[in-house]
């Protein structure tokens, strides 16, 4: 359990409530009795999240379902729940697929729900949580990348190139609000072992979702600002692979 220190009564947006990531964090923040909204695809699945988050503490839970493969409509959603909330202390952002590398490649339908899921929605999301911010706003946020996002490579390049996008308008929102009491942190999980991931062959390098969780509600209690590796070896790691020379990396099989 990640402890609130500061034992005030935070209120919650989680975008993607039904990510196994997500469902962690929501149980971690029951626990400190807070006021929770969950937004995700499954209506079923959110409210049987809210019943556990309940069960755990929780003091409210509000649920809002959406399919993010649609975009009309999303940026009214998360002002209108800003609103009814009256504002929120930390934003979560989880959502995302992960469709085979050769399916993205040869279906274009397939291709433009991954932009629009994994990079479109969260922009819409991001753009209209900044129509709500008020001058003295104070709001951490966090958006799930990947660390896949931080070179192309073969097994992956189509959903990288969607967390490489989304990283670089996330560092470019963390710069503009600098200055300000709106946080923003880019996470970048390696190996996760979620539903996912299922059909991958599972390593040392993998972590479970509740590992990732816990790094990811601490991080947001105490104000990180900027990129959050998690586990924190995957800092290392994809600094390795971000400097290894042309030559050499191609002849990988990453």
């Amino acid at each position: 359990m990640v402890s609130n220190t500061f034992k005030k009564q935070y209120k919650i947006l989680v975008v993607g409530a039904n990510s196994a990531i997500a469902e962690a964090c929501v149980s971690i923040y029951a626990q400190d009795k807070t006021q929770l909204t969950l937004v995700g695809r499954d209506l079923k699945k959110l409210e049987a999240l809210a019943a556990k988050a309940k069960s755990l503490g929780a003091c409210n839970v509000d649920c809002a379902p959406w399919n993010f493969e649609n975009t009309d409509g999303l940026s009214e959603l998360i002002q209108t729940l800003w609103t009814k909330a009256n504002s929120f202390d930390h934003v979560l952002i989880c959502h995302g697929i992960l469709p085979p590398s050769d399916t993205s490649a040869l279906n274009s339908a397939v291709l433009e729900k991954l932009i629009c899921v994994n990079y479109t929605s969260i922009v819409v999301i991001l753009q209209a949580l900044e129509r709500v911010f008020l001058k003295n706003t104070i709001c951490n946020i966090g958006v799930i990348g990947s660390v896949a996002g931080d070179r192309g490579r073969k097994s992956n390049y189509l959903y990288g190139s969607t967390k490489a996008a989304l990283s670089t308008y996330v560092d470019g929102l963390t710069h503009k609000y600098a200055s300000s009491n709106v946080r923003l942190v880019t996470i970048k999980p390696g190996f996760v072992d979620t539903p996912m991931t299922s059909s991958f062959r599972k390593g040392f390098l993998w972590a479970k979702p509740e590992k990732v969780a816990t790094s990811i509600v601490a991080a947001l209690y105490w104000n990180h600002r900027g990129v959050l590796y998690v586990p924190s070896f995957w800092r290392q790691i994809m600094c390795i692979v971000r400097g290894l020379p042309n030559f050499i990396f191609w002849r990988t099989k990453l």
